[in-house]
This record gives C-alpha cells, structure tokens and sequence, in this order.
C-alpha cells in the first residue's frame, strides 16, 4: 500500500469514476487504494519530483486501475477505471 501526501486531488475523470461506482473520495481511499498493489514495471517513476504510479485494486470483484502522481505535499488521482 502506497501511503497519501496530506493534500489529495482528484482530477475531474477521477472524480466522474467514483461517482458511477457509488463512492465517496473517503471510502475509495479507505477500501480501495489501501488494499492496491503499485504496478511498478507500468509506472513512470523517474520523474523524482512528481512521480506517475499504476496502482491496481479490485472492488465488487471489479478489476480497478488507478492512475496518480505522489509529490511531496499533494497527490493528484489522475484516473480510476
């Protein structure tokens, strides 16, 4: 599990996702991303500053593809599919 920067964003993808599986951001965070796995081979983790992480996860026995940058004070949930 990937630990969260203590501000979060949601791109505004990110946020039309949750909506249409009846999640609020709190219990995505909780339920989902805490139970993911980094996908390190597909991640784009050269960029020090703001490195670009897969996470996959699963919710309702639904398969879940999370997209998001990590940076020092802000992590920014790009897409979740």
């Amino acid at each position: 599990m990937e630990s969260l920067s203590k501000e979060i964003q949601y791109s505004p993808p990110a946020m039309l996702e949750l909506k249409k599986l009846s999640l609020s951001p709190e219990k995505f965070q909780n339920e989902i991303f805490k139970e993911g796995e980094i996908d390190f081979k597909n991640s784009k983790i050269q960029n020090e500053k703001c490195p670009q992480y897969l996470m996959k996860s699963v919710y309702n026995q639904r398969d879940i593809s999370i997209v998001f940058r990590k940076c020092d004070k802000i992590t920014q949930f790009i897409s979740i599919q």
